[in-house]
């Protein structure tokens, strides 16, 4: 049917349906060759593409590493630190505890010191003559029991 309507056209008609076709034909070529740089740089920008990522990828895990390192360092800096303040800590107790200890034993020795007095023992031999009367006068007390009840000697 087509072929009949062709064989029907005059020249003029032949010569425009000729130019539309090398018209669309030249169209066709243009689409074509257009198709084939845009699937060139199609492909050009996926091989490229891979190669990108795996440099961000490589650079992102290099500074991820670094990154990690230093924090392993700061870890270990603040777990070395923390234990300095433990064994300090210890160490302030100890000293506490010995300093406690200290001023007791000063507190002691201050009071046997306030008791026996000045370099002469004046008070240490004043508080001796006291015990040592108070002992005489309850041994004096019981022996003036068994003479007689109703006596009785104070200090």
């Amino acid at each position: 049917e087509n072929i009949e309507k062709l064989l029907q056209c005059n020249h003029a008609q032949k010569q425009q349906l000729q130019q539309q076709q090398d018209h669309l034909q030249k169209n066709l070529q243009l689409i074509t060759n257009t198709l084939a740089v845009y699937e060139q740089q199609y492909q050009q920008h996926v091989t490229q593409q891979p190669l990108l990522e795996q440099a961000a990828l490589a650079q992102a895990l290099l500074e991820l590493t670094t990154a990690k390192q230093q924090l392993d360092e700061q870890s270990t800096a603040l777990k070395l630190k923390k234990l300095q303040d433990e064994q300090q800590q210890q160490q302030s107790t100890h000293y506490i505890a010995q300093i406690e200890k200290a001023k007791a034993e000063h507190h002691r020795w201050n009071k046997i010191s306030s008791l026996i007095g000045d370099a002469k023992g004046a008070t240490f031999k004043k508080l001796a003559q006291q015990f040592h009367l108070q002992m005489l006068v309850e041994l004096a007390n019981q022996q003036l029991v068994a003479l007689t009840p109703r006596y009785e000697l104070r200090c």
